[in-house]
């Protein structure tokens, strides 16, 4: 997420107690800010065991920017942002290695080898799109070496007691209760790669900061693609790779965007689901 000064939070997962045991799941994690709510119930009018309370978006791209370019007055010159947001950007810096700006729904981030667009308005991953590519349209001739699509979600459970068995569910206490006293998680994270894709395909879980969701958990999925070499393995040119980004905008963001969605519905079906069953006790 993009930040100037990040403050770690130590959330607390507990796994259910077994003979008077409990475990503790503890989690380390970035502050992020704060987005809409969002509430809902199951088919048939019954409460879910989860609720999603806050979602967002970002588009990553690596190269090498030249940072000073990426300022609001610049994006609304171009018709990628209006005027009136323009005015009210909020500016961190505006600097040759680094500027950092947010206005409404849209944060920019952007350092001498990272451009970061990010929204934590659900409404606006579209526009998101649309920034991202109406920009690198215009630095057409921009070096990009590789890019990426972060999907987020924070849910909230509906007791502590399935909270803590969500997580237990995921990183199970028994083996390293051996070697650790009340051994703990710092954070989930998984690596693989999505059906019919070759990007590399991240996606962690983490505990909300307590003072954004109160015993919440985070789901982020992240994609990532190199685009120095083509199928064939040859290196590519400066335009090409451009062109493979905002192809990659264009054509695979929906994409991602059901993939994530699904990801985590699956990842959170199957936590509460387990959380829902007693844990099993120990013998004697």
């Amino acid at each position: 997420m993009p930040c100037e000064c990040k403050r770690n939070v130590h959330q607390h997962l507990r796994h259910p107690k077994k003979e008077g045991i409990a475990n503790e799941l503890f989690i380390l994690l970035d502050e992020q800010k704060g987005a809409n709510t969002i509430q809902g119930k199951n088919r048939g009018g019954k409460m879910p065991d989860h609720q999603l309370e806050k979602e967002g978006f970002s588009i990553v791209a690596l190269g090498n920017f030249n940072p000073t370019i990426f300022q609001p007055r610049w994006f609304a010159v171009h018709n990628l942002i209006r005027e009136d947001e323009a005015d009210a950007a909020k500016i961190e810096i505006i600097h040759r290695e680094a500027a950092i700006f947010t206005t409404g729904w849209l944060t920019l981030q952007v350092t001498e080898g990272n451009f970061t667009a990010v929204t934590q308005d659900p409404t606006k991953s579209l526009p998101l799109r649309d920034l991202a590519m109406g920009t690198f349209k215009l630095l057409e001739h921009t070096p990009i070496v590789a890019f990426g699509f972060n999907g987020f979600g924070h849910f909230k459970a509906v007791s502590e007691e399935s909270w803590h068995a969500f997580g237990h569910y995921y990183a199970p206490k028994d083996a390293w209760e051996v070697v650790l006293k009340n051994p703990g998680l710092l954070k989930l994270e998984l690596e693989g790669k999505r059906e019919g894709y070759d990007d590399r395909i991240q996606i962690r879980i983490e505990s909300s900061p307590p003072n954004l969701v109160l015993m919440g958990i985070m789901i982020a999925v992240n994609q990532h693609r190199e685009i120095t070499k083509n199928a064939q393995g040859t290196e590519t040119s400066t335009q090409e790779r451009n062109k493979a980004f905002l192809s990659g905008l264009q054509n695979d963001w929906d994409g991602f965007l059901q993939y994530a969605k699904e990801a985590r519905n699956h990842l959170l079906t199957a936590g509460f689901s387990h959380s829902a069953k007693p844990a099993k006790k120990r013998k004697s």
